[in-house]
């Protein structure tokens, strides 16, 4: 009965139940569900439904249901971190860190790593240390070090223009 009522209300257009439908068929894993989660993902993300985004950053970035594109995925985990969700913003971090599916971007990196360390993610904020370490000619830096510090800002006022 639950499962008749999240898809009526899928196919009459409500993105949170798009969302929904797609994670009970990508939860699923069988053969032939995953390209019919992506088919609602899409939809919901269509509507602007941030995590329906990030799912497909994940669907492209692995081949799940799709073709593997690590442009596309980037793509949409693009849109989803400039809507603030902070798994998004780690995974651009990621990419720019790593040269997934765009041009290797250390600064790019530690930018997003802020973004997403400001929301509490612990992992960003490991990632930034190490980022910070590497662009601060490699000397050991620590919060209170100016130089830290105004790279630190910088980016702060990069990302208020960059959005």
């Amino acid at each position: 009965a639950f499962r008749l009522r999240l898809t009526e209300a899928a196919e009459q257009g409500n993105r949170g139940a798009q969302y929904n439908l797609g994670e009970l068929f990508f939860e699923n894993g069988t053969t032939g569900k995953n390209e019919e989660a992506v088919r609602w993902y899409l939809r919901a993300a269509e509507q602007g439904h941030t995590r329906a985004q990030f799912k497909l950053g994940v669907c492209y970035e692995n081949g799940i249901g799709v073709h593997k594109d690590k442009k596309e995925s980037f793509r949409r985990f693009r849109i989803a971190a400039e809507q603030g969700y902070w798994r998004a913003q780690y995974k651009i971090g990621v990419c720019h860190e790593n040269g997934i599916g765009v041009v290797k971007d250390e600064r790019e990196a530690f930018l997003w790593y802020s973004r997403a360390a400001k929301q509490g993610n612990s992992e960003a904020q490991r990632k930034l240390d190490g980022l910070r370490k590497r662009l601060c000619d490699g000397e050991e830096t620590g919060e209170n070090d100016p130089r830290s510090r105004s790279m630190t800002q910088q980016h702060a006022k990069r990302s208020r223009h960059s959005l």
